[in-house]
């Protein structure tokens, strides 16, 4: 997808997510394959027009009400593997809605790229990616981590941002991905689970200030009415 259709399905996807996120539904496998697009005109030559596109979320069959939720009883083995944050990788019960906003980030890079940057069958092999790929976690990342497997990691200093400005550069040396979507994407892919941006907090990120440009004028509507569109 371009930049423009990407920004337009994240943005409806994170309508979304923040809405039943506010209602304590956790929904523990966002994906592609769990991303629903319908195009208005079907019909018309407009499939690649975003803004013929309705997103929506699919498949609640992993969600759970978070509100009484305890964390002895949560499951960690939820969420396809790709999509999976560390924090999951690493077994922890004490993973919050913020799984959601992971694959969130994973589900941006996938969409710009048509392919997921760190793909593998087995747990070991996508936290390796993932460190690989985003750096070793600072001293003030959750120990979990840290006790598991940082003695046995090698030491990857990297600058994350200019990371993702290689990734997302194509053949040619043409950046496919603005500094604003860099920036986001960074904050959905922030070891930082306590700290990782909400929803809420991502619907009001730069990125999306001219997002209006491209929905649907029926869907921008509903989102000024509902009082979740901040520009």
């Amino acid at each position: 997808l371009t930049e423009i259709q990407t920004k337009v399905v994240i943005y409806q996807m994170l309508q979304g997510i923040n809405h039943f996120h506010k209602k304590f539904i956790i929904h523990r496998d966002i994906k592609p394959a769990n991303t629903l697009i319908k195009n208005i005109q079907y019909l018309s030559d407009g499939l690649n027009d975003p803004k013929e596109w309705i997103v929506k979320i699919a498949d609640f069959g992993l969600g759970v009400y978070d509100h009484f939720l305890k964390a002895e009883t949560k499951d960690s083995n939820i969420i396809t593997l790709q999509y999976r944050p560390p924090e999951i990788l690493c077994n922890s019960t004490l993973y919050n809605y913020s799984v959601d906003i992971w694959s969130v980030g994973i589900t941006m890079c996938e969409c710009l790229l048509g392919f997921v940057p760190v793909t593998s069958k087995f747990e070991s092999s996508v936290l390796f990616k993932i460190l690989v790929f985003r750096g070793i976690p600072n001293e003030n990342f959750d120990d979990l981590l840290k006790k598991e497997f940082i003695g046995e990691l090698p030491k990857f200093k990297i600058d994350r941002l200019k990371m993702l400005q290689i990734i997302f550069t194509d053949i040619y040396g043409r950046r496919i991905l603005s500094d604003e979507g860099l920036d986001l994407i960074d904050q959905f892919l922030s070891y930082d689970y306590k700290n990782r941006i909400t929803a809420n907090e991502a619907l009001k990120h730069k990125w999306f200030e001219d997002v209006h440009l491209h929905l649907n004028e029926d869907l921008l509507r509903y989102y000024k009415d509902n009082g979740t569109y901040y520009f």
